[in-house]
């Protein structure tokens, strides 16, 4: 473990990148990748819990056999 008081940054001064978008833009898109994500998640969790019910049938089968 380092303290960071010691590092030095290493950022030039000569290198700049002018940005496009706005603030209110950039979270507008962070926005939209969020919900995405999000959409994506409970689709496959969804998809694992559909598996586990089928799974489950057959567990229960098992077990009274």
């Amino acid at each position: 473990m380092t303290d960071s008081t010691h590092i030095k940054a290493s950022a030039s001064k000569n290198q700049v990148k002018k940005v496009e978008k706005t603030p209110s833009q950039y979270l507008n898109t962070l926005e939209e990748e969020a919900e995405k994500l999000e959409k994506e998640l409970q689709e496959k969790r969804a998809n694992v819990g559909l598996k586990l019910k089928t799974n489950d049938k057959s567990n229960e089968l098992a077990t009274k056999i």
